[in-house]
């Protein structure tokens, strides 16, 4: 057989394939390496709220104050840093209870590059404790659903 023949027949990624592929793996790497955090941290606060259903008096006995110190507790036990965490509204009607915690939590992927400049990425949590429906713990009830 002819050299060319066989060289036709080859298959297989080249260099420029190889760089490609390992450049995308890389960049999923990176960006896993730094959002994953925040979804973690999200978790706690999730559980932090769910905790709070939990606990032997009603939710709508506790204070702002008592619901704040629960939550700010559970936080310094389970290392949540995030200062958006620590927006926690409350808002009361009746006999209801409705605890808030919203925010973004952002994170830089690259910081002022030569090519690409500033690469950042904006994740918005939004986490509602409703007393009334405390089994639908933590996210945001729509209007029609009252």
């Amino acid at each position: 057989m002819r050299t060319s023949t066989i060289k036709s027949r080859q298959l297989g990624y080249g260099l420029i394939e190889w760089l490609v592929i390992l450049l995308v793996v890389a960049f999923l790497f990176l960006v896993g390496f730094r959002v994953v955090p925040l979804y973690s941290e999200n978790q706690f606060v999730i559980t932090g709220l769910k905790d709070l259903v939990k606990v032997d008096e009603n939710l709508s006995d506790m204070t702002d104050a008592e619901i704040r110190k629960k939550m700010d507790n559970f936080y310094n036990i389970n290392g949540v840093r995030s200062e958006g965490a620590q927006n926690i509204e409350i808002e009361r009607e009746d006999n209801k209870v409705l605890v808030k915690i919203e925010y973004d939590a952002e994170v830089n992927l690259f910081t002022d590059q030569p090519v690409i400049g500033t690469v950042k990425i904006v994740i918005p949590f939004r986490n509602h404790l409703d007393s009334e429906f405390p089994n639908e713990c933590c996210k945001p009830r729509k209007a029609t659903d009252k």
